[in-house]
């Protein structure tokens, strides 16, 4: 039944051109070779790790790294814990907090009341833990000062204010979230982590993370963008209008959303 869902998923967003216009830019403002066959394959990814979520269900063989085995104890004791639209990062929140990691993760609302009670419900039916932490920066803080290891998705292209620094991936210049500067600058001594979710050749969910050292953007987005060349079509924000604040005429008549 999960099998069937996700073929007739993939066959009506292709049909549809889902995304196509914005799939394109993105793939072709990054210099990525062949966006007409790349395209069905992120569609079929996004499809299937979907399903997957919605279903609540997964058939295929999970695996932790060795890597990811020998943190496990310190994301036990809290920090930041970075991630981003690859692979499947919903999958990974449940994942996590069965591992006996006290996890906490931020969200954006979507901007549908009805898309997004469902979401948020897919998300917290195992155990709530995603909240909106729009300007509750005290409640990150308090957060942090007990423990829980908080996390948000740091791949998007940031609109807001203060600004962050230009930063190179893929190629072309970036805007990101500042909030993990600006919490290493509050907590000095609490780590950050990158973690991930992503299918192998066989098949398999593999869930790998490591330590992010020095500066903290341009060490995620560098092993971002190595994932992102070996496996592009894993990448859910080509998506997205990532490089809307640098390149916003790639997206033609598009209108400025948060996506």
């Amino acid at each position: 039944m999960q099998r069937l869902a996700t073929w007739i998923f993939i066959r009506l967003l292709i049909l549809l051109r889902w995304k196509r216009r914005i799939i394109f830019a993105n793939l072709r403002h990054c210099h990525f070779p062949n966006p007409e066959t790349l395209y069905p394959r992120i569609i079929a990814h996004i499809c299937r790790e979907f399903v997957l979520v919605m279903a609540n269900r997964n058939p295929f063989p999970q695996h932790i790294t060795a890597r990811a085995q020998s943190l496990l104890p310190e994301l036990r004791r809290g920090g930041i814990l970075l991630t981003a639209h690859y692979g499947n990062w919903e999958w990974m929140g449940p994942w996590l907090r069965s591992l006996g990691i006290p996890l906490v993760a931020s969200y954006l609302p979507l901007k549908n009341p009805l898309a997004n009670r469902i979401l948020k419900f897919l998300r917290n039916r195992n155990g709530s833990y995603t909240e909106d932490f729009q300007g509750r920066i005290f409640r990150i803080r308090s957060l942090l000062q007990n423990g829980s290891l908080f996390t948000f998705l740091a791949d998007q292209d940031f609109r807001g204010s203060p600004p962050s620094l230009p930063y190179s991936f893929l190629g072309q210049f970036v805007f990101c979230n500042p909030l993990p500067e600006r919490l290493g600058q509050i907590f000095p001594n609490s780590p950050m982590f990158f973690a991930w979710v992503e299918r192998n050749v066989e098949e398999e969910l593999v869930l790998d993370c490591i330590k992010l050292e020095g500066p903290t953007y341009p060490a995620f987005l560098k092993i971002l963008e190595e994932h992102i060349r070996l496996k592009p079509d894993q990448w859910v924000g080509w998506s997205h209008r990532r490089f809307f604040s640098f390149a916003p005429g790639i997206y033609g008549n598009h209108k400025l959303t948060n996506n």
